[in-house]
């Protein structure tokens, strides 16, 4: 036995699914406008060192969308700057890889993580883990330039610090001008000079840290 329907019956069903369809779309408009909402405010709580607020913030975001690789490298970032707690930190770098395995930024945190414990070998590991995935990522180029400083090579060291400026690092040019160098495609020798000076300075942990949305 067929059923049959009326003419209005046959319209209403798709006409129906376009309003569900429409409805799905305002939903997800306003939940991804809630998302950016709470990670705008979680990244200026860090800023003004609220980490506790900035960190209640980046769980409710989470319970709205667990798959926003931002709010874990945020999160991961926070546990590490302000707590110096690395385990937890690592944790949330982690997360961030398992949704996104191509994520430049995490990369470059980890091994920023790793320079601040002196694992500088491990720390080259993840740099250039971001850059196989950016390859014009100025960050990660600033941030080897700083290992390899504490590795006690200079060259490599302003090698990588020239690259990074001549990509546009304001931070990678303020650094070589503090110490007299160049950055041109013609500057290839490293001037004996400030050679103590920048030892010393290696001391200083990396500026550059990737958590922007």
């Amino acid at each position: 036995m067929s059923l049959s329907y009326s003419p209005y019956v046959k319209h209403l069903r798709p006409a129906a699914l376009i309003v569900m369809m429409l409805l799905s779309a305002v939903c997800l408009h306003a939940q991804q406008s809630e998302v950016r909402r709470l990670y705008a405010e979680a990244f200026k709580l860090q800023g003004e060192y609220k980490s506790d607020e900035a960190i209640s913030r980046l769980h409710r975001l989470m319970s709205i969308d667990s798959t926003c690789v931002a709010a874990y490298n945020l999160m991961g970032y926070i546990y590490e700057d302000s707590f110096a707690d690395f385990d937890t930190a690592l944790y949330y770098y982690r997360k961030a890889l398992a949704i996104k395995p191509d994520y430049a930024k995490v990369y470059i945190n980890i091994g920023h993580l790793h320079y601040l414990q002196m694992h500088y070998d491990t720390a080259l590991v993840y740099i250039n883990k971001a850059i196989k995935y950016d390859s014009n990522y100025a960050d990660a180029y600033f941030n080897l330039g700083w290992i390899y400083n504490s590795k006690n090579n200079l060259a490599q060291s302003i090698h990588c610090f020239r690259k990074a400026a001549r990509m546009g690092s304001e931070a990678a040019q303020q650094w070589l001008e503090s110490y007299g160098y160049g950055w041109g495609d013609e500057e290839d020798t490293i001037p004996p000079q400030n050679t103590s000076t920048i030892q010393k300075f290696e001391r200083t942990k990396p500026k550059t840290i990737s958590i922007d949305y």
